[in-house]
């Protein structure tokens, strides 16, 4: 399962993501391509059930128009 910001492949089945696996510990670093298109984000929301005014801010910061980017969180345990 992946964030509803996560840009699509062209299969619909996948995302452009990637993730750092250590053995005995588990993921460490998670990344991907970020969905820049406002409509598609909206679709996105829609069809995981999640209620757009919680993500009123995240939609307008796209709006009017964004590039395309990518980001990645790290985490330890």
């Amino acid at each position: 399962i992946k964030a509803f910001y996560m840009r699509q492949n062209e299969d619909g089945k996948t995302v452009a993501a990637a993730d750092l696996l250590v053995p005995g510990v588990g993921e460490i670093i998670g990344g991907s391509q970020r969905e820049e298109r406002y409509d598609i984000l909206e679709k996105r929301i829609e069809e995981l059930g999640l209620n757009e005014k919680d993500y009123w801010w995240y939609l307008e910061l796209r709006k009017y128009g964004e590039t395309k980017h990518s980001g990645f969180g790290l985490g330890f345990e």
